[in-house]
């Protein structure tokens, strides 16, 4: 299956897929008593979240690779470049487009699609590789954004997806041009900066016409 979405009621063995392989796929809204939405299944570039599966994780035993999805029960580890963090949908009652700072925008791998286009018929990869999920962000902010994470392990300027990230939020800023955006996940920033006036070394200065 690839570019799908779900929204079932299962029993135990998967809500959603089974013993499946989906690509490019959003689960989510799904219920099952235990086992988890996706039981025994391949996952590649796909979001898994928000499911109810009792006290099991979203996955059950599954292959993931390049995958948004929760950690528990029956999937206690996380392999091959996939994530936890929440994918950032535009609504939780059921709009599964990105929003422009998702974590799962440009967090796929592009070799692994099988499709040209995504659910809405769109372009299926824009920017820097494929997104996670049925549907491409298909946003003009995403390319002027300059993203920070303090589990940044790849810091490469301008720090323009998530996996090239600065590490503290100075760096990105003085990447950004005026009327660009510095996006800075979660956390306590407590490193880098720059000096404004005198000796003081100021955590962020925003001299640049950027919104933080």
């Amino acid at each position: 299956v690839g570019n799908g979405t779900t929204n079932s009621v299962g029993g135990t063995s998967g809500g959603a897929a089974y013993a499946s392989t989906l690509i490019n796929c959003t689960i989510s809204g799904n219920f099952s008593r235990t086992l988890g939405a996706a039981d025994g299944c391949t996952l590649n570039n796909s979001i898994i979240y928000y499911n109810f599966n009792g006290s099991y994780a979203d996955c059950y035993q599954c292959q993931l690779t390049n995958c948004c999805t929760t950690l528990g029960l029956g999937n206690t580890t996380l392999k091959n470049n996939s994530i936890s963090n929440a994918p950032g949908f535009l609504s939780l009652a059921g709009d599964y487009h990105l929003n422009p700072w998702s974590r799962c925008i440009d967090a796929g791998n592009s070799a692994l699609t099988t499709n040209t286009v995504d659910l809405d018929g769109n372009p299926r990869i824009v920017g820097a590789a494929i997104d996670m999920g049925a549907f491409e962000n298909q946003s003009p902010l995403q390319s002027a954004a300059h993203y920070v994470s303090l589990l940044g392990t790849n810091p490469v300027s301008p720090y323009t997806n998530w996996l090239t990230a600065a590490t503290n939020i100075q760096d990105a800023v003085g990447a950004a041009q005026t009327g660009e955006f510095v996006v800075a996940g979660d956390g306590v920033y407590s490193n880098g900066g720059t000096v404004l006036f005198g000796a003081e070394t100021n955590v962020v200065v925003l001299t640049n016409g950027v919104t933080l």
